[in-house]
């Protein structure tokens, strides 16, 4: 994995590296997420993604980073997974993922093998939101008053 912290500070030397290779990035001090996803020519989401991020999070100066070489979705192939219903799952194309991981024509899958998803998303799980009810309320029972 190519590493690129604060001595690949330049874009230029940043996109001379870019491959189709994960690349490991050290943030640093004036770092945001979205001046990190502009060097590598990724998307936020992809940074979120690839390191298990949430909204809530905060990068810190020396936080290491896996960026992916394109915009999409890291995934570990599990047992009974196809080519056909990671596309479906992540919302990619079958076509692009078998071109851009180097698989064969028919699509076989290695159980455990790290694959990556072109323009893949992650499914939309909404976050809970506490419930504001209020147990006992007090004050006067106006029940039957407007009858």
């Amino acid at each position: 994995m190519p590493y690129l912290g604060p001595e690949a500070t330049l874009v230029e030397n940043i996109n001379q590296n870019q491959s189709d290779q994960i690349s490991i990035y050290v943030v640093r001090e004036g770092d945001n997420l979205s001046k990190i996803a502009d060097l590598f020519n990724v998307s936020i989401n992809t940074i979120f993604w690839s390191n298990n991020l949430t909204k809530k999070d905060h990068i810190v100066p020396g936080q290491i980073l896996v960026i992916l070489p394109i915009s999409g979705v890291k995934y570990e192939i599990q047992n009974s997974d196809t080519i056909e219903k990671i596309a479906l799952k992540f919302r990619g194309d079958a076509e692009e993922i078998i071109a851009f991981n180097n698989l064969p024509a028919g699509g076989e899958l290695k159980t455990g093998e790290i694959i990556i998803i072109p323009d893949g998303e992650l499914p939309y799980i909404p976050e809970a939101t506490p419930s504001k009810t209020a147990l006992r309320a007090s004050g006067p029972d106006y029940h039957g008053y407007y009858l």
